[in-house]
C-alpha cells in the first residue's frame, strides 16, 4: 500500500506537469513550455540536435554485438518515449541490452515556424541527418532503421529514397495500403476530408483535433480503460503501467500544416506508394528499389492500422519481407504483455 501511495503521488506531480504545460502552450501560446524533455525509463545521451529534433543514444550496458546501429523513428505526432516507456517494457532497453548500439529520433515540438514545410523535410532530409549522425557516433557506414507507425512508414520512403544508407528495416504497425476497409482509410479519403480547407484555417493539424479523432475511432474504448483502471487500482504495477501510458498518450505535438497537406494527399487520397505514383519534390518514390531485407511486425488486433494496410509491403519491395504477427493492440504491441515477442524478434532480427 505504501509503494502504491508514493507512484501515485509521483504520477500525480508527472500529470500536473503535462497539464500545466499544455496548457500553457495551447491558450498562452507559451514558447517556453513548448521545450520537451527526455521522459524515457533509460539513461540517454544527446549526441545530436537540430532546432527541436534530437537524437539520443542509449547506453549499451553489454558487449555490442550487432554490426550495425539501429535508429527508432516514432511517428511524427507521437512523444518518442513510447518506445521507452517503463524499464521492463522498453523496446530501447532491450535492444541496448541485447548488445544492439541503439538511437532514438525524436522530433520535438513543431510550431507556426514548421508550418511551410513540406513531409519531404521530415522524411529526407530530417531523417537523413539523424542517420548520418548515427553512423559517424557508431563508426559505420551503415545503419538499420525502426519505425513505429508512421514513423515506419517514413522509414519505408526514407529507405526508397537512400537504399544504400540502410543496413535493414523494421516495420512496426506500419501502413503502406492507405485504402483499406479501416476506419482512418475511410475518414481521411478524398471525397471525405478536404485537408487545404482545414490547413487555411488551423494552420497545423492540431494535436487536440487528432486525439479526438482516434478516440471516437473506437467511442466505448475510453470509459472500459478507466473501469479497468479502477478495479485494478490497488495493483501497483498495473497501476503504473497505466498512468504511463495515459501520460504518453495525452503528452501529444501538432501536424505541421503543408507536412501534413503533403501526407494525407499522397498517402490517404491517392494512395501513392501503392499506385508507383509517389513523388516528393524532384524525387519518384520506388519501393522496389528496397532490397535489403525487412521485418514487418504487424498487430492483429490493430484498430488504426490494419492487418491488410501493413502486409500490402511485402508486394512492393524487392527485398525479402519477414512477418511477425502478434496478438496486440496498436499500442500493446510496443508497450504490454505482448511485446516481448516483438523484442525478441526485433532484436534477433538486426542482430544476425
Amino acid at each position: 500500500m505504501e509503494k502504491l501511495s508514493k507512484v501515485t503521488i509521483d504520477n500525480i506531480d508527472l500529470f500536473s506537469k503535462i497539464g500545466e504545460k499544455n496548457f500553457r502552450s495551447w491558450f498562452i501560446n507559451d514558447e517556453s513550455c513548448k521545450k520537451s524533455f527526455y521522459r524515457g525509463a533509460s539513461p540517454v545521451e544527446e549526441i545530436f540536435s537540430l532546432d527541436s529534433m534530437k537524437v539520443y543514444k542509449f547506453k549499451c550496458s553489454s558487449e555490442i554485438k550487432g554490426k550495425t546501429p539501429v535508429l527508432l523513428v516514432p511517428s511524427l505526432i507521437n512523444r518518442a518515449y513510447v518506445i521507452d516507456l517503463m524499464q521492463g517494457s522498453s523496446l530501447a532497453e532491450d535492444l541496448s541490452k541485447s548488445g544492439l548500439q541503439t538511437y532514438l529520433l525524436e522530433w520535438g515540438d513543431p510550431g507556426v515556424q514548421h508550418d511551410h514545410l513540406p513531409v519531404e523535410f521530415f522524411v529526407d532530409y530530417l531523417i537523413g541527418r539523424a542517420l548520418k549522425e548515427v553512423c559517424r557516433d557508431a563508426g559505420t557506414r551503415k545503419s538499420g532503421l525502426l519505425g513505429y507507425c508512421m514513423g515506419g512508414t517514413m522509414c519505408l520512403i526514407h529507405t526508397a529514397m537512400h537504399p544504400e544508407n540502410i543496413d535493414r528495416l523494421t516495420l512496426l504497425a506500419s501502413p503502406t495500403d492507405f485504402h483499406d476497409s479501416g476506419t482512418l482509410s475511410k475518414w481521411a479519403s478524398k471525397e471525405a476530408f478536404d485537408v487545404d480547407r482545414m490547413i487555411d484555417v488551423t494552420g497545423h493539424m492540431d494535436s487536440i483535433l487528432l486525439q479526438a479523432s482516434f478516440l471516437w475511432m473506437k467511442p466505448l474504448s475510453y470509459y472500459q480503460k478507466l473501469k479497468h483502471a479502477y478495479e485494478t487500482c490497488t495493483d501497483p504495477k498495473f497501476y503504473q503501467s497505466f498512468v504511463s501510458l495515459e501520460s504518453w498518450a495525452n503528452d501529444n505535438v501538432n501536424f505541421p500544416g503543408r507536412a501534413y497537406a503533403d501526407y494525407i494527399k499522397l498517402c490517404c487520397h491517392e494512395n501513392s506508394l501503392v499506385n508507383g505514383r509517389f513523388c516528393m519534390g524532384e524525387h519518384h518514390i520506388d519501393l522496389r528499389n528496397i532490397e535489403c531485407d525487412i521485418l514487418n511486425v504487424i498487430a492483429s488486433k490493430d484498430h488504426i492500422v490494419t492487418i491488410e494496410s501493413a502486409r500490402k509491403v511485402d508486394q512492393l519491395v524487392t527485398g525479402k519481407v519477414e512477418e511477425v504477427l502478434i496478438e496486440a493492440g496498436h499500442i500493446g504491441l510496443v508497450m504490454g504483455r505482448r511485446a516481448k515477442q516483438m523484442f525478441e524478434s526485433v532484436a534477433k532480427f538486426h542482430l544476425r
